[in-house]
């Protein structure tokens, strides 16, 4: 007769092998699970849809952004339409065919001729270069801005603050009006090349709006930037050449002769009621003086490191912002490092982007015709104007 095996129990089973694959999956999905509440949706740079997400954009060479998990920040399908519509609008303008930009206008994805002359920017066109403003533009991304619906805008300011005085209960109330000045804003045209084959603006898989974008986006910031900070007052006058800003004369005429004494003159020459806010502008070439700067010799770096990556460096609490328009070669009575709030600075921007293609003529020593290629000039208006120039400070190198 057979013995009865014995029942085995859960203690008596030998364990599965540890899957650390498994294990790490396993763990990834509940912290995404925990998580996700907690965190908003960011956007990440652009990339190419493939074919088989037709169903969420039908038109596959579109691009669009996505969040953290991988989906769409933007998910209204009209979107993707006037992003299509945008692409359609350079090509008809390029062939100069008024009929497909009458159908776009009457569909409600372009608007219609600016006044000025030219066909306005498609809104998500224009969208697409003020997302990468930001990003490649101090003028945009720190002063004060004023959208304008004229070329002309007059903006006030306080040159003195109230006085407030301490009176008995039923003692006469002393008046007090703060004194109030005004500075104007007037709307300058500026203009930005592209440069296409004919052969890329008859490809109808290339998103031609994603490609150029960034391009114009550069460009104009950088020519923003230069008026801001060195422009001479054709058309605006910047920092550097501003009579009411604040200038520190350095004892040396070497970028490298700077102390830190000069940089802390720097800070005191602003009134305490502009200085919260303020940071340093510099040239990235010139920021090298600065980082070798040490407490003492053999000490620490004055430079802080930031603490984050992606963050500004900080020299005694105030972020370090470099741009490429402030010099960068040492020079005598040169003003090369700035230091304030670019709110006290105002950036009109008229709103309205106008467009021409240009097939003949020649763009950087390049014959349009002779190469089969045409520019998209895109025009844009804008005003800048320091409000309180007493609000910023500049270090000057020595005459000799």
């Amino acid at each position: 007769m057979d013995k009865e095996k014995p029942e085995v129990t859960q203690e008596d089973k030998e364990p599965e092998p540890f899957d650390a694959q498994k294990f790490a999956a396993e763990l990834t999905e509940s912290v995404k699970t925990e998580l996700k509440p907690l965190l908003k949706p960011v956007e990440a740079p652009n990339i190419i849809i493939p074919e088989s997400d037709k169903n969420v954009n039908p038109y596959k060479w579109t691009t669009k952004r996505l969040d953290w998990q991988g989906e769409p920040v933007i998910k209204q399908p009209e979107w993707y339409e006037k992003r299509k519509a945008a692409n359609d609008w350079i090509r008809a303008v390029h062939k100069g065919d008024r009929g497909t930009i009458l159908e776009l206008h009457k569909k409600g994805l372009i608007e219609g001729t600016d006044s000025l002359g030219g066909f306005l920017v498609p809104e998500e066109f224009r969208a697409e270069i003020v997302y990468f403003f930001e990003k490649y533009g101090i003028a945009r991304r720190f002063c004060r801005v004023f959208p304008m619906s004229g070329d002309v805008l007059r903006v006030p300011t306080a040159s003195s603050s109230v006085d407030v005085t301490w009176t008995g209960e039923a003692a006469a109330k002393t008046a007090s009006t703060p004194a109030f000045g005004q500075v104007e804003l007037q709307a300058k045209e500026a203009s930005a090349y592209t440069v296409f084959s004919d052969a890329l603006l008859a490809d109808v898989s290339v998103d031609l709006v994603g490609w150029c974008s960034e391009q114009y986006a550069n460009g104009f910031a950088y020519a923003e930037d230069y008026q801001l900070f060195r422009g001479t007052g054709n058309p605006f006058s910047g920092i550097l050449v501003n009579s009411g800003v604040n200038t520190v004369d350095m004892t040396g005429d070497l970028f490298s002769d700077i102390l830190l004494d000069e940089l802390l003159e720097m800070i005191d020459a602003i009134a305490t009621q502009y200085e919260d806010g303020s940071r340093w502008f510099m040239h990235k070439k010139a920021m090298l003086y600065l980082r070798k700067i040490k407490e003492s010799t053999g000490g620490a770096y004055v430079l802080d490191r930031p603490a984050q990556s992606g963050q500004p460096t900080t020299l005694w609490g105030y972020p370090v912002e470099r741009t490429s328009v402030l010099p960068s070669t040492t020079a005598v009575s040169t003003e090369w490092v700035v230091f304030g709030n670019l709110k006290h600075a105002f950036f009109g921007d008229r709103q309205t982007m106008t467009a021409k293609m240009i097939d003949q003529g020649t763009l950087n020593s390049v014959s349009m015709a002779e190469t089969n290629q045409t520019a998209l000039r895109v025009t844009e208006r804008v005003a800048i104007v320091l409000g309180v120039p007493a609000a910023f400070a500049t270090l000057k190198t020595a005459a000799s």
